[in-house]
């Protein structure tokens, strides 16, 4: 369990977001979610 990787990754998931300057939809933030919620959870195995 790394769970000081977890800061690491919710910095890269914000600086995608801010880099990217459009308007996001529904189904693209579900699936940043998801992402994101999988990535979380590898780092508490």
């Amino acid at each position: 369990m790394n769970i000081f990787l977890i800061e690491a990754v919710l910095d890269r998931y914000v600086a995608l977001v801010k880099r990217s300057n459009k308007q996001w939809s529904a189904e693209e933030v579900e699936a940043l979610l998801i992402r994101l919620r999988a990535e979380v959870l590898d780092c508490l195995k």
